[in-house]
């Protein structure tokens, strides 16, 4: 959107008044085309960078912890869904610190990972390219080094206008330990 104005505005030297008027048509039409696809999302963005679907991922996400009587939820595809759910849940969700990562800022929230040791978490994984809607039956093996058994469980799909845009799977990871990590005595600069 921002390449089209300033298009317009370096195109505007160039153009005469009968071109103007053709310019204002297809600008009407363009921002109608936008306007329909985020009412009605008819091309779905298959990418973590989405807008839609966070605040009911959230909702369900929170019911699957207290079934699975979880201690913590976290995720570790980049930084999106696990600050998309602190944006909408009530408790804190966790990156991929947790597994031993860089998390951007979660690596500076004073999250002490110490405290989580030996207990549960669920783990949120996203599938922006998914072809099915059903388990993929297999456990990230980066999840084994940290606890002791991993289930998956049921994927949460996100719907809207009764399609399936989204996909995430979740798992149920028991008794989470951290390897033993060597300090550095080197400053930081």
């Amino acid at each position: 959107m921002p390449a089209y104005i300033s298009g317009i505005l370096w195109a505007n030297n160039y153009l005469n008044e009968k071109w103007f008027k053709w310019q204002i048509v297809l600008s009407i039409i363009v921002h109608l085309v936008l306007i329909v696809e985020v009412v009605f999302y008819l091309f779905p963005v298959r990418s973590d960078d989405t807008w839609i679907g966070w605040g009911e991922l959230s909702e369900k996400v929170l019911i699957i912890k207290k079934e699975q009587h979880a201690d913590f939820v976290f995720s570790a595809d980049g930084y999106k869904t696990s600050a998309e759910l602190n944006l909408y849940s009530k408790s804190f969700i966790y990156g991929q610190n947790v597994l031993g990562e860089p998390a951007l800022e979660f690596d500076f929230l004073g999250t002490d990972l110490n405290k989580l040791s030996g207990q549960d978490a669920i783990f949120i994984d996203s599938d922006p390219d998914f072809k099915d809607l059903g388990m993929d039956y297999v456990i990230p093996k980066k999840l084994m080094r940290y606890f002791s058994s991993v289930q998956q469980l049921p994927p949460i799909i996100i719907k809207r206008n009764n399609r399936a845009i989204r996909k995430f799977l979740i798992y149920l990871c028991k008794d989470y330990h951290r390897p033993f990590q060597k300090k550095s005595n080197k400053p930081i600069y």
